[in-house]
């Protein structure tokens, strides 16, 4: 029951959040159901061809089932939160988050070549910029220029011959040379595998 009268009732919006969540998950069938209706009708081989002039790059040799199923897979659909957390409480969420993120990567980096450094800082900022909280403004790097600064660098600390080493022979012989033209190529390789694929636009249902 509501508790009536202005100096208690705290723990109502509680208690009728909790009475519709339970009316959402009994839903939950029939909007799953319809679901599929609403995509068929909405994603139907008209507009997919519509689709397919506007984006013929991504989408010219795609089948149009395999499109829809793309799409059907990657739609998702959430009811809103009835109870509205506070900025501090958002703020505590983020800043554990974050240092979650930042200890994870203290981990992976010294074991990182450039071009993975690169990618696991990237990673962090992509995260960091989820949050409208802790940061003001979007953290933007400029990826490449770090991967070939971060990739000039890690040559410069590679070569490890000399007359002390016992690897390769001279200074920097030729079983030693890590900062050599195949590290260089190694390094283009790595970069070119990282080349994103043409991603499909997410759509949704009309």
């Amino acid at each position: 029951t509501l508790v009536a009268g202005f100096g208690e009732g705290t723990e109502d919006a509680k208690n009728i959040a909790r009475y519709i969540d339970g009316v959402r998950r009994w839903l939950d069938p029939v909007f799953e159901f319809y679901d599929q209706i609403v995509m068929r009708r909405a994603w139907n081989e008209e507009f997919y061809d519509s689709i397919q002039e506007m984006f013929p790059d991504e989408y010219r040799g795609v089948p149009y089932e395999t499109a829809f199923r793309r799409w059907e897979n990657s739609f998702t659909a959430e009811w809103p939160n009835l109870l509205t957390e506070p900025d501090s409480e958002k703020i505590a969420v983020d800043k554990s988050r974050a240092e979650t993120l930042i200890s994870t990567l203290q981990v992976l980096l010294p074991e990182m070549d450039g071009a993975n450094k690169a990618a696991a800082i990237e990673w962090l900022a992509n995260n960091l910029n989820q949050s409208g909280l802790l940061l003001t403004d979007a953290l933007d790097l400029d990826i490449d220029a770090l991967t070939d600064h971060l990739e000039s660098a890690g040559s410069a600390e590679a070569p490890m011959g000399g007359e002390g080493g016992d690897r390769g022979e001279g200074d920097g012989g030729a079983g030693n040379d890590f900062g050599g033209e195949g590290h260089q190529e190694a390094s283009e390789a790595r970069r070119a595998q990282k080349q994103p694929w043409p991603r499909p636009k997410r759509l949704s249902a009309i």
